[in-house]
């Protein structure tokens, strides 16, 4: 089953197949927190305050990267909504993008209500700092592909760099993605 959600302003919104269809919250906390951050910055100018963490920034070391996933996440610019395959991938953006798309594609059921969808940064020695992480509520265990495509590079507050997008059952990484912010 594939569903496809349009928001009230006509845009596309995150799509899911059970392959997945139902996570409405995957990427809502962090949607919301780079619309506010886009609002902030159109009100008073300047620098967006610094993102929401549920953790303190902490280094991920390569050791403990996990070496074998249950599923891939991809990024581009466009992802077709009754497929919920990407149709124009890329893993560098320019840092004044508006929208970055990405697919989570699992190779079994997520199987879990209760996921966490994490954000870090790496650094060119390979060290990670967490800039958010969001727990996020899933409608069936039983799905296993995920779409969306949101304003990443806000998120981020524009800083270029590689980015890790992570998800998470139970402390196990379940999918990640690596993309990078260019000039």
């Amino acid at each position: 089953m594939v569903g496809h959600g349009d928001r009230s302003d006509g845009t596309e919104g995150l799509a899911v197949s059970s392959r997945g269809l139902g996570c409405g919250t995957i990427f809502a906390g962090l949607l919301l927190v780079g619309l506010l951050a886009s609002f902030w910055q159109g009100l008073f100018g300047g620098s967006v305050p610094a993102l929401p963490s549920a953790t303190a920034p902490m280094d991920v070391p390569a050791e403990q990267r996990p070496e074998s996933l249950l599923g891939t996440i991809e990024f581009g610019t466009k992802y077709d909504p009754d497929t919920l395959e990407m149709t124009r991938a890329a893993h560098r953006f320019h840092a004044s993008a508006k929208s970055i798309a990405y697919v989570i594609h699992l190779s079994e059921a997520a199987g879990s209500t209760s996921l966490t969808l994490t954000l870090t940064r790496r650094t060119s020695g390979g060290a990670e700092t967490t800039i958010a992480t969001v727990p996020f509520e899933v409608a069936n265990p039983d799905f296993d592909t995920f779409a969306n495509s949101v304003d990443l590079a806000a998120l981020v507050d524009r800083v270029l760099g590689t980015y890790v997008l992570r998800i998470i059952r139970e402390g196990d990484v379940l999918a990640e993605g690596t993309f990078r912010l260019v000039k």
